[in-house]
């Protein structure tokens, strides 16, 4: 970068054009590429971070795909195997946190309303399973304590109608 500056500087003090512009144009690319790997290196950081404490997902998702679509600006061959590795697994643990937590309020109005258990059950069993598998482990515990009160509910749901409308 400094060898290129000095030639720049070097042409235009012997008012040689032949390039010149090409050169400029150049050192103005590489200007931004080292701010762009920088910031790539930060996100990947704050995606790590994420990842291993299941916080923060939304925002290392787009810091991150900022910083590769910045990258990628600058260099068709920056080898991008590991962010992009990191952002598939962002996705696949935001997207099960978000799963999760609709599962959860699914189950919340259904536990309210007293209708409805056995879809909210299903939802919910499902969204555990793959929040478990994902290592959301923080998040579940409410989520199986709703899933208990829910079955309890569909359980005293069945007993009334065996009652009310017995077997012929």
């Amino acid at each position: 970068m400094i060898e290129l500056n000095v030639g720049i500087q070097k042409a235009m003090t012997v008012n040689m054009s032949v390039g010149l512009s090409r050169a400029e144009k150049l050192r103005d690319k590489l200007i931004k590429v080292q701010p762009a790997r920088d910031e790539l290196a930060s996100a990947m950081v704050q995606g790590g971070v994420s990842l291993e404490t299941s916080s923060g997902m939304q925002d290392s998702l787009v810091r991150l795909q900022d910083a590769v679509e910045g990258v990628e600006e600058f260099s068709d061959d920056a080898d991008l195997k590991e962010p992009k590795t990191m952002l598939d697994q962002l996705m696949k643990l935001e997207s099960g946190w978000i799963s999760l937590k609709a599962a959860i309020s699914r189950g919340s109005l259904s536990l309210q309303s007293e209708e409805e258990e056995d879809g909210a059950i299903e939802e919910l069993t499902k969204a555990l399973q793959r929040a478990e598998d994902l290592g959301l482990h923080d998040s579940v515990s409410s989520a199986r304590e709703l899933l208990r009160e829910l079955e309890h509910l569909s359980s005293n749901h069945q007993k009334i109608e065996a009652a009310v409308i017995p077997s012929l």
